[in-house]
């Protein structure tokens, strides 16, 4: 069966919390928290805000925007072994927009690995993008701060790096333990 490999599994494998992440992938016993929930209600309340006014909200910057896609979720192949599931928060060719909350600061979210693996995914879709703009609004100071960052061949590298040092073992580890069974279990 073929791996859905996605930012939020990787990271939590990278992590060492493979029970977090078996839970993940079967969707079961979501991982939370008091900041989590704050994130998920702004990401709802932007993509209904983008949704009605073609805009950013203003505390992420007000942009106008031309043609949005909020929270659209992509899967490609990436290769026999696994499939690369992306939900950017905004598409908005050219640019994808990424909508952070708390108090780590954007220039924190550039340096992840999450913009390089939407920039290949949507890549891989055929989706045009050449940047990514990550906002983020710290809502306990009421400041918002941006970061830019550009797509290139070093990026796409990075996502591709970081998919094929940990989906190998993912892939592994579900095979023995019998979580590729559970998936299909729960779709029956």
């Amino acid at each position: 069966m073929k791996l859905r490999v996605s930012y939020t599994l990787l990271t939590l494998v990278r992590r060492g919390q493979w029970e977090d992440a078996v839970n993940f992938y079967l969707h079961r016993n979501p991982i939370t928290s008091q900041a989590m929930e704050e994130g998920i209600m702004y990401d709802k309340e932007i993509t209904e805000w983008v949704d009605l006014y073609k805009k950013l909200p203003d505390e992420f910057g007000g942009d106008t925007l031309l043609n949005p896609q909020p929270q659209e979720k992509i899967v490609v192949s990436f290769n026999e072994m696994c499939d690369l599931v992306i939900v950017p928060d905004i598409i908005d060719t050219p640019i994808l927009w990424e909508n952070k909350t708390g108090v780590k600061d954007s220039a924190d979210y550039a340096n992840d690995f999450q913009i390089p693996m939407y920039f290949l995914g949507l890549d891989l879709a055929k989706i045009r993008v050449d940047r990514a703009i990550i906002n983020h609004y710290n809502q306990h100071t009421d400041t918002l701060d941006r970061t830019l960052v550009w797509k290139s061949p070093q990026e796409i590298e990075r996502a591709k790096n970081f998919i094929n040092t940990l989906a190998p073992e993912i892939h592994q580890y579900f095979t023995d333990n019998g979580i590729f069974e559970m998936v299909l279990d729960n779709t029956r």
